[in-house]
């Protein structure tokens, strides 16, 4: 499979996760289709292909899941982050995140228990490790929405995504700033720049 990205981050970690065993096999009319596959065997066959990949493309294997996206919060260098709401195969409507280091701690939940705590700081010792080897960082995270909190921003989602002008692009902003927030970080990628 060739992938096709908005940028270096977004290739750098759908191919990752391919190599891994995730792997992102379509994307069809808003939904985005996910195989995985963890198994001694695919990861062999994963490495035979990797080694030749003349031999053809690799066909899908393991378990399938559909995610259908719902909303996209698009990238702008003010937010310092997009995300994107879709609806994963349990049928829970969740928000995933990524964006600059500093953006997303401000948007975090605070942590709770003594290993979140301990969590967080190893992360921040990551981020500060790659930012030292100047990699460019970003910062991933996510949160369930209950139906009724998703339906609301929904609605204010839609009416703004219509709206016409430079009234649209802050309609859009306030939107996007009002379901993310309270965030649990789940990670962090490093690319070189």
């Amino acid at each position: 499979i060739q992938y096709n990205a908005e940028g270096p981050d977004e290739e750098a970690l759908v191919s990752a996760t391919a190599d891994l065993g995730i792997r992102l096999t379509a994307t069809d009319n808003g939904t985005y289709t996910v195989h995985v596959d963890f198994t001694d065997e695919a990861f062999q066959r994963r490495q035979a292909h990797l080694a030749n990949p003349d031999n053809g493309e690799e066909e899908p294997s393991g378990e399938r899941f559909d995610f259908e996206i719902l909303a996209t919060n698009h990238f702008n260098s003010t937010r310092k982050r997009m995300s994107v709401v879709c609806r994963d195969p349990s049928g829970r409507t969740v928000l995933f995140v990524k964006g600059a280091d500093t953006m997303m701690f401000e948007l975090a939940r605070e942590c709770v228990t003594d290993d979140e705590v301990a969590e967080r700081g190893v992360l921040l010792q990551h981020l500060d490790a790659f930012a030292n080897d100047g990699l460019r960082t970003l910062v991933m995270a996510r949160r369930e929405l209950g139906a009724a909190e998703f339906e609301d921003w929904k609605s204010k989602y839609d009416a703004a995504s219509s709206a016409l002008g430079e009234r649209r692009a802050k309609l859009m902003e306030d939107a996007a700033a009002d379901i993310e927030r309270d965030l649990h970080i789940v990670g962090a990628s490093a690319i070189e720049d």
